[in-house]
């Protein structure tokens, strides 16, 4: 049902349309179906291994260095992007949506989760997966 759902929204590729599903079926029943279809499938290899997720893992590493496992709202985080383009709401905007989508993963050994909401902006906090 995952599957089919990925390819109604337009993947064409196989292999990224399998692993959209495994990333749903995942995120609403906690379950890594790919670890079960191909022993030592590991998620995080394959995301680490693609050049669009090599900015995303310099900016989880800077994010680490600079502020470890406290939650932090998107307004500092999009200070650390220097190149960051658009006004400071669109840009806080985009940024939260992106770890929306990354939420739960891991990436590089980080894992990224909501931790709650102050003055009307989600916090958002790295955690380690080696802890």
């Amino acid at each position: 049902m995952a599957l089919e759902l990925a390819k109604r929204t337009g993947i064409t590729n196989e292999h990224e349309a399998r692993e959209t599903a495994n990333r749903i079926t995942k995120q609403t029943t906690g379950v890594d179906l790919l670890r079960f279809v191909r022993p030592g499938y590991n998620a995080s290899e394959s995301l680490q291994k693609t050049e669009t997720e090599k900015p995303l893992i310099r900016f989880l590493n800077a994010w680490w260095e600079k502020y470890g496992e406290e939650a932090v709202d998107s307004h500092y985080m999009r200070r650390m992007i220097p190149e960051a383009q658009g006004n400071k709401r669109s840009q806080k905007i985009r940024l939260s949506r992106m770890l929306g989508k990354i939420k739960g993963q891991e990436i590089a050994s980080y894992y990224v989760s909501e931790a709650g909401i102050y003055r009307n902006s989600k916090l958002w906090k790295l955690k380690s997966a080696g802890k």
